[in-house]
This record gives structure tokens, sequence and C-alpha cells, in this order.
């Protein structure tokens, strides 16, 4: 199925979670595409051969998407029509010549325009086929709370979280690939959450390749006493949470915000942020090696 199925899903699912008055709609994992490079990878390694890197970064760049674009203004005016902020954590976007791993919320007020901010620590894949890194953290803020978000392994750097909280964020959302999620993630996600005493959710999703529902991930929620709720059904559900049990926390005095800023500037420093990004020439011959 491609973008425009994916699209019309997405649109039903707003119009369904504004019947039920929800004003927060979590969608999965990279919902407008799916996992492309984790998917082009494993396809790639099944067949024992990989794909050649041009012809990946053609396929990734015809799937990305523009802020800009009709994929998420079409979206974006159905979830304002039914009063739903939709927040997408994960997605190929398309800026110029650069591609980046974006998490995007679509506010329902008119007026703020679609929120954005790129994913900072890039697996070896998204590096390989040219995928560059954010270089900020940006917190998500609605009227009813502060949303901090995290991607795949960037739940192995708590420092990001860190400064999430620092920056005011009242709750998590995390996304991870379906197809390959983090060792001991759910361990993971009860750990950062008791560490920061702070709601973590992860939605789940199902990815289906030719008839074929070969990989999923539970929807996950935990409480920031560490509780945690799994959903590992295998049919479509929408989970509703009531924004009033769940804590919020206050925005940072200056000194907090001093910290924040320090903990930046030592990640901005570091050989994670500023070492090579892509590992590629461009040749057309070239693959990807083990």
């Amino acid at each position: 199925m491609g973008k425009k199925h994916n699209l019309e899903k997405a649109k039903k699912i707003a119009i369904f979670a504004g019947k039920y008055n929800a004003k927060i709609l979590i969608y999965p994992y990279m919902q407008p595409h799916g996992p492309l490079i984790d998917y082009i990878v494993f396809k790639s390694e099944k067949r024992e051969k990989y794909r050649r890197v041009n012809e990946v970064i053609r396929i990734l760049r015809s799937n990305a998407l523009s802020l800009k674009g009709s994929y998420l203004l079409n979206l974006w005016i159905t979830c304002r029509n039914h009063g739903v902020d939709a927040i997408i954590p994960g997605l190929l976007e398309v800026a110029g010549p650069r591609l980046y791993v974006t998490m995007v919320a679509l506010p329902s007020l008119i007026g703020p325009d679609i929120f954005a901010s790129r994913k900072i620590i890039l697996n070896r894949y998204e590096r390989y086929f040219g995928v560059k890194h954010g270089r900020e953290i940006h917190i998500l803020k609605l009227p009813e709370i502060n949303i901090g978000m995290f991607l795949d392994d960037e739940i192995y750097y708590p420092e990001i979280i860190r400064m999430m909280k620092f920056e005011g964020a009242s709750i998590l959302v995390y996304g991870m690939s379906q197809i390959s999620p983090p060792k001991n993630y759910s361990t993971l996600l009860k750990s950062l959450s008791l560490m920061f005493k702070t709601w973590i959710i992860h939605p789940g999703s199902i990815i289906c390749d030719r008839g074929s529902c070969s990989w999923r991930t539970p929807t996950i929620i935990v409480d920031d006493r560490g509780e945690m709720f799994e959903y590992h059904g295998g049919e479509q559900a929408l989970i509703l949470i009531p924004l009033s049990i769940i804590k919020t926390t206050p925005l940072p005095d200056d000194s907090s915000r001093l910290i924040a800023r320090i903990y930046y500037r030592y990640i901005a420093r570091t050989s994670i942020h500023k070492r090579r990004i892509g590992g590629y020439s461009g040749r057309g011959g070239e693959s990807i090696s083990h």
C-alpha cells in the first residue's frame, strides 16, 4: 500500500478520534510510508545482496515528505476540522537536497505552524544512506500539555531525555522501528520513566508486506512510577488516556534552563553529534557491506 492509502487511513483515524473527543492523537512510527530504510536493508539481507546506494537514495527521496507538501497539509486540515492535535513520531523528511528523520505534530489551533523536531542520533544505515542529523531539541507545547519526542537509538541516551525535561516536557512520546526495534526496549522505557519520573507513550503498530503482517510492536504506556501497560492485540485499537491523570511538570526555573544549555553544548561537542554523516561516495556501483 502506498502513501495515498496511508493518508486516507490516517484521516479516518483522525475523524474517529475526534468523535471520541480525543484532544491529542499519536500515530504509529513512520505512519506515512513505513520504516523504509529498515525494510530495504531487511529485504537486501534476505536476498544476500544489497541495492545500489543511489537507487536506495532515490527510493527514499521519492517517498519522503516535505513539511509543506500535500500529505501533511491534507491530514492537517482533517485534524483541525475535528479538533485533534496529531503527532507522527518519525517520518522521512525531504528538505531540498537533504533527508532527515523527523518527528512531526499538526496542531489543531489556527495559527501555529507544523511542529518539527529532527532526530539527532542516527543509526549506521541512516548515516550510510545520507540522512542528516538534527541539531536541536524541541518541545511540543500544547494548551493541555508539553510533549517531548525521541526515536530509535535515542533511547540509549538519557541525556536527551534530561534536556527535554529541563525544557519543560510533561510527557514523552517514543517511536521505534517495527522491523528492528532496540533490544530490551520495554526495560529501557521503564528505566527512563523511573529515572525522570515521567510518563512515556509508545504507539504500537503492525507492518504488512504483500498480505503478510510480519512485524509488529506493542503499544506501551509507562506512568511516572514505572507502572507499565502493554497492548499486543492483532486488531487496530484507539487507546484513550485521560489527560487529567498525567502529572504535568512545571516549567523549569532559570538555573534549570542554564543546565539544559550546558548539556546541549556538551552534546554538540561530542563525536556522537559531529561524526561524519552519510558514509558513501555516491558511486552508482557502491553497496552496503556487512
